[in-house]
C-alpha cells in the first residue's frame, strides 16, 4: 500500500486513496474472479464488506442498511449493534458474492443514505479491512 501510496503521489487525499483502492479491487474481481467461459472450475473466493455505521439513534436504522443491502444482492451474514446512550453504533459482515452492481455502486449508496439519515455509514471491502489492521 505505501508503495502505491508513493505511485499516486504525495497530493493524494485519504477519500480519493480510498476510491482508487476501491476501483482496483472492481477491475480486480471483473477480470481474475469472473470465470472465463470453458474455464476450469476453480474453488469459490467469498467476497465480503465490513459496513460500518455510527451516529444518532432513530428508528428504522437497521432496517434501511439492510434495504440497501437487499436491493444490491448482498448477504448479510453477520451484525452487532448496541445503541450507547443515544447513539447508534453497528458493525454490519455482508457476503458479496451475489451481488449485481459493483463494489463503488453499493459503497456510495450506503453514503449516500447515512447522508439522508444523518449517519457516518462506512463500507471497506474485507481485503482492506484486513490490510488496515495487519502489522
Amino acid at each position: 500500500m505505501r508503495t502505491m501510496r508513493r505511485a499516486l503521489g504525495a497530493a493524494l487525499y485519504a477519500p480519493r486513496y480510498r476510491r482508487v483502492l476501491i476501483h482496483g479491487l472492481n477491475e480486480l474481481d471483473d477480470k481474475c474472479l469472473r470465470p472465463k467461459a470453458g474455464a476450469v472450475k476453480r474453488k469459490e473466493v467469498s467476497m465480503k464488506a465490513v459496513i460500518s455505521v455510527t451516529g444518532k439513534d432513530g428508528v428504522g436504522i437497521v432496517a434501511d442498511v439492510s434495504r440497501v443491502c437487499t436491493e444490491f444482492n448482498a448477504n448479510i451474514s453477520d451484525v452487532s449493534q448496541t445503541v450507547m446512550d443515544k447513539y447508534f453504533v453497528m458493525i454490519m459482515l455482508v457476503e458479496m458474492d451475489a451481488m449485481d452492481k459493483t463494489f463503488v455502486e453499493f459503497s456510495d449508496a450506503m453514503k449516500a443514505l447515512g447522508e439522508r439519515r444523518g449517519l457516518v455509514i462506512n463500507t471497506m471491502h474485507e481485503d482492506i479491512f484486513n490490510a488496515m489492521h495487519t502489522i
